[in-house]
């Protein structure tokens, strides 16, 4: 039965989709990266022993209760993401450009009067980014196995009626077509009884959107020794991609067919809810503990829209076989979706006035993500994810040095791979950064600079049929952080 579902992982996580909810959406839409300021950033992140950085607010919204002043900023970025990608011996690339804001708030700070343990209040409100999907992909190669005729052919046969957004696409394009005969679906290579013939393969993907959090954070210094806050989160989602498929009999190598194209689109928009709760304890000058906990992110409202179509071209010589095109109704489907709670531990060594240290371990269990709906139980698609994903385990290690007003920072960060080791060989996803910062009583600036890279298996339609690419994603993000003390 688990072998079963795991070839209905790989179906739905890297082929071609035929319907909008599947368990890729769930695990890309719960590994988050992490953003915010530039500062957190050129550190990779490992700001949850140390505060008083905007971007806390959506790790250990603690961090609110060691700011002493108020403060407001903002993080215009520049991101490119690129991925290199090889099939069958062939290796392409593409890149995305794409400007945002990496985060936009305020916090307020009200003291308290003197000899209360509570040294402050804070209270904070704005907009973090936890994730960027602007991509790029080409996907090419020389395929002489198969062919993604045989694919609908196949799924055609086997389901015994026919899916408007691509088998029912296939047979209005005549691609594949019904023999009265044998009374299967056929295509024009099964029609006389060859292989597939040597076809050329390329999948080209776009990408664009991303995840953003709006927090309410609220805070206290509880005597200059613990640190405690708390964050409602409401998270959005925009996603869009858009992917066109072309196979090409370029060697004139199979009687009838010339060639076809098969063009998907997929927009998805969704808001949700969570809660953040969090303590930094200090138990000495030099050392700071953090720790803070993540409820699932409860998505009460997604919806997605899709549509497909097909283009096919045949054999001028061959009249009784017509060019076709045909075009899909456009798909609607609302639900819900709850992705994984996470538990954040974290320590920092302050060293004197010269600077810190500091490391962040993160645990997310991505099989615990669920889709609901009055209308579907989502049994298949939820036993696939939990038999698809395993835990994370994610490690931030960042620090800090002060030369003067000037401070200069770097990081390493390690996200382990969210898929069990029979579903995708790869997923393992690191980060290295830089960064500087000037700040002085009234005034900072921050400059951050993140390089990450991704590999793993890529299918360009359903596994079964077609071997692996291997995609490597490579991005690189450039963050300045201007913010005004007060």
């Amino acid at each position: 039965m688990k072998k079963l579902f795991i070839v209905t992982a790989i179906a739905m996580l890297f082929g071609t989709a035929t319907w909008a909810q599947t368990s890729q959406d769930a695990l890309r839409y719960s590994r988050l990266t992490f953003g915010g300021t530039a500062r957190s950033t050129a550190m990779a992140g490992a700001f949850g022993a140390l505060g008083a950085d905007f971007s806390t607010l959506s790790t250990n919204p603690a961090g609110i209760g060691v700011y002493n002043k108020s403060i407001v900023s903002f993080t215009p970025s520049l991101y490119t993401g690129k991925t290199e990608s090889t099939f069958l011996g062939e290796t392409s690339s593409d890149n995305k450009y794409n400007f945002n804001f990496g985060n936009a708030g305020f916090v307020l700070v009200s003291p308290t009067k003197d000899g209360s343990i509570f040294k402050n209040f804070q209270f904070g409100f704005g907009v973090n980014r936890t994730n960027n999907f602007n991509n790029r992909i080409i996907t090419e190669g020389y395929n002489s196995s198969s062919s993604i005729r045989t694919t609908w052919t196949d799924f055609a046969n086997a389901d015994g009626s026919l899916n408007p957004f691509d088998t029912e696409l296939a047979v209005n394009s005549g691609v594949i077509f019904y023999d009265s005969t044998s009374m299967r679906y056929l295509n024009d290579v099964s029609r006389v009884g060859l292989d597939e013939g040597s076809v050329y393969q390329r999948k080209n993907v776009y990408t664009d959107g991303s995840m953003n959090e709006v927090v309410f954070s609220a805070g206290t210094n509880i005597n200059d020794m613990l640190y405690v806050g708390a964050t409602i989160g409401l998270p959005t989602i925009n996603y869009y991609s858009h992917s066109i498929f072309t196979e090409v009999d370029i060697n004139d190598s199979i009687p009838y067919f010339n060639g076809l194209e098969y063009e998907e689109t997929l927009r998805t928009d969704g808001s949700g809810f969570n809660f953040k709760l969090g303590f930094i304890l200090k138990p000495v000058y030099w050392l700071r503990i953090g720790g803070a906990v993540h409820t699932p992110t409860f998505f009460t409202t997604m919806d997605d829209e899709w549509s497909s179509s097909m283009t096919s071209s045949f054999d001028d010589n061959q009249n009784e076989i017509q060019d076709g095109e045909a075009y899909s109704p456009e798909g609607y489907y609302s639900y819900e979706m709850e992705t994984p709670m996470r538990l954040i531990g974290s320590v920092a060594v302050i060293i004197g006035k010269y600077g810190l240290v500091s490391a962040d371990y993160e645990y997310a269990d991505y099989s615990s993500a669920k889709f609901r709906s009055d209308e579907d139980d989502f049994y298949t698609v939820n036993k696939t994810i939990s038999n698809s994903y395993t835990a994370g385990h994610n490690l931030r290690i960042g620090t800090e040095w002060l030369f003067g007003q000037v401070r200069v920072r770097g990081g390493y960060a390690l996200y382990s791979s969210p898929y069990q080791s029979d579903v995708n060989t790869g997923g393992v996803s690191e980060a290295y950064t830089f960064g500087l910062g000037v700040r002085d009583q009234h005034f900072f600036a921050d400059l951050g600079f993140v390089y990450s890279q991704m590999e793993q298996d890529y299918y360009i339609y359903s596994s079964e049929y077609v071997s692996p690419a291997t995609n490597k994603y490579i991005s690189n993000q450039v963050l300045l952080t201007l913010g005004f003390r007060f």
